[in-house]
This record gives structure tokens, sequence and C-alpha cells, in this order.
């Protein structure tokens, strides 16, 4: 029964990508609330961004794909802030909850502060300050029937400030996974960023990140390392735009000034890899680093840069673990997020007395017979 309702759940995410209009489907540049995909978490930074296939117990995984998330049977606090270039800060927040050992729920948000701009007339004259910002209020459930099937939903408030323009809307991520017999293997699939605008910044049409995304993540058998390969915006092959400066590539041939980019450039741009290296007999080390090529063909200078590299350090003591990732953006600015999860005590720690108020379940012992 429980396999039946991942199918429908599956089937579901199917009809509902195929019934969306092409323009919906698309992540155009000029789509609204990007952040959304942005500073997740430090692990998901340091692994190029993007990790969908892959079940921990990580809000930040739950971010990316709702699920991916698979709690032990306590609570987990999350605070990943994020420092970006030009004082812009940015992160996440949240905690999870195992409502059922098949059940796993989070509270999250996510914000960003652009920092302090002028405010400016028609003319260019400043005529004061701005404080733009966006958050995203969010609610996600996992729901684990067997060990190789996960099925998640995370439903989105998001509202955007940029003074006196504001737009606010209500989105949706859907979510699956399964692991392999082998359980090295894991597949993942998500739908982001699906809904509509409750309010616009203007009339005229205004787009949102939707996007669909496939995943695969493969740990070694004889080395404690997890490899990650994701396509993004599967239902949208064509990803570029003409630019006057766009850096030659060895992996993937050069690209002359303004020309037509080639088929392997073109899909070169949906993939980001990834890898996590665990140290330590329970993987209290981890070593992280990741690749976005997309990001590396529209930031990279016109000389060698490591644009669109991502690396990260990973250290856990008993119930806290510290993340820290490095992004590489443009030489006027990288990304730099940390990452502090905590993992509450049991139910019983946090209130002992909570057992009187709990009925006793009642005894299936038989009455002795006497004799």
């Amino acid at each position: 029964m429980h396999r039946n309702y991942c199918a429908v759940a599956i089937t579901l995410l199917a009809i509902a990508v195929l019934a969306t209009p092409s323009r919906g489907q698309s992540y155009r540049p000029t789509s609204l609330f990007r952040f959304v995909n942005m500073v997740q978490s430090a692990r998901i930074t340091a692994m190029g961004n993007t990790w969908i296939s892959h079940r921990d117990a990580d809000i930040g995984q739950a971010l990316a794909n709702p699920a991916q998330l698979q709690l032990p049977q306590t609570a987990l606090l999350s605070f990943q802030p994020a420092f970006l270039p030009a004082g812009i800060q940015g992160g996440s927040i949240g905690i999870a909850y195992p409502l059922r050992p098949y059940l796993h729920a989070h509270l999250s948000a996510q914000y960003i502060n652009y920092a302090t701009m002028a405010n400016t007339d028609v003319y260019g004259n400043t005529i004061g300050e701005i404080q733009p910002s966006e958050q995203a209020w969010i609610v996600g459930l996992s729901y684990l029937p067997t060990s190789k099937w996960s099925a998640g939903v995370n439903i989105k408030w998001i509202h955007s400030a940029l003074q006196p323009y504001r737009a606010t809307a209500l989105l949706v991520d859907i979510g699956a996974t399964y692991q392999l017999d082998d359980k090295h293997t894991t597949l993942g699939i998500t739908w982001r960023n699906a809904g509509i605008l409750l309010k616009k910044y203007r009339t005229a049409d205004e787009s949102l990140p939707t996007e669909l995304l496939i995943g695969l993540t493969r740990r070694l058998k004889y080395l404690p390392l997890r490899l990650h390969l994701t396509y993004r915006r599967l239902t949208r092959f064509q990803s570029t735009y003409n630019t006057p400066i766009r850096e030659p590539s060895p992996l993937f041939g050069p690209a002359p000034t303004n020309a037509a980019p080639s088929l392997l450039q073109q899909l070169a741009r949906h993939f980001i890899l990834g890898g996590e290296l665990s140290l330590g007999k329970s993987e209290q080390f981890r070593i992280r680093m990741g690749y976005n090529h997309r990001l590396r063909d529209d930031l990279a200078p016109p000389f060698f840069s490591l644009t669109g590299m991502s690396f990260g350090l990973s250290l856990a003591r008993k119930s806290l673990r510290i993340d820290y990732a490095y992004a590489r953006y443009h030489v006027r600015g990288n990304i730099h997020q940390l990452g502090l999860s905590y993992q509450l005590p049991p139910i019983k720690s946090i209130a002992p007395n909570l057992g009187k108020f709990i009925p006793p379940k009642p005894s299936t012992q038989q009455p002795a017979k006497h004799q």
C-alpha cells in the first residue's frame, strides 16, 4: 500500500509538470524570488548550490527537495547564515520534528537582505535610502513509507519588499527519492517553485522560478565518498544568451565573442557536480566540493579563475554539527556561509513530566486463571 502512495505522488508530479504552461516552466533570468534557490544551507552551497538526491537529517536538504528530510527520533534545529558580496546577507533558519517514524515535518524561513541602497528619483538625484529584502516562510512534510521510497512537499509563502514595490506569492515544491537495491545509489526528482503570484510589482508579465530537477547520488563501496550529479531546468534546454565576454573552457571548447554556444556547451549548463568525503568512525569530519558550470559560464572573467567552484568543511561533535562553505562567484565578491545544526534530546528529556498526561497502553496479558 505504501508503494502505491509513492506511485500516486510521482504520477501527480508528472501530470502537474506536463500541465504547466511553458512560460511558467522556464527559468528566466528575470524571474522573481530567485533567492529561494540560493543559500539554502552551507552543505548545499558547498555541493554546487543544488543537491536533491540524498536523504539525511538536514533541513537544508529539505529546502532543496522536500523528500530528502529523514530524521532520527529527535528534533533538529538549523541556522544557516550567508554573507554575499556588497554587504548582502541571507540564509535560512528552521526546526524539524518526526511526527511519526515515517512522517517528518519542518518549519523553516529563508531570507535575504540587500543592504542599504540609495533611493533616487527619475533624474538620478538621491532622495534617501532604502533597505530591500525578501522572505519565504515554509512548511514541509516528508513521507517515508519504506527504506527505498520517500516523497515530500513544501508550501511557501513569499514576500518581497523592494520599496516602494512589493510582491507576494504562494509556491509549492513536490519531490521524491528512490534508493536502489544496492543501498549505495539514490535517485531524486523535484519540481520546485510552482504556484501563483498573489501580488505583482507591476502589471507587466512577471514569471516564477519554476523548474524541474533530477539527480543521482552514489556512495562508493570501498571509499566514504558521496558523488552527486544533478540536472536542472529539465523542461527548458535553451538557457544561454549573447555576451561580449565569455571565458574559453578547456572542457567544453572555446566560445568566440557573441557566438552561438555549441550543443555540448548548452548541455553542460544544466549539470551540477559535487562530492562529499567523510572521515572518522562516525563521519565526524567531512570535506565537500562542487562545480556549477552555468555560474562559471555566466560570471567568469576573461582569464583563469575558480568561478563556479565551491568548497566546504563540516565538523560534528555529539549533537552539534558546524558547516562552512565558500563559493567562488566573481572576482568582485564570493559567498561565505556558516551552518549550525543541533539535534535536540528526546522529548522525554525535554519534558520529563509529559508522560503523566499520556494514558498508558492497555495491558495485553491475560489474567491468571485460579486453580
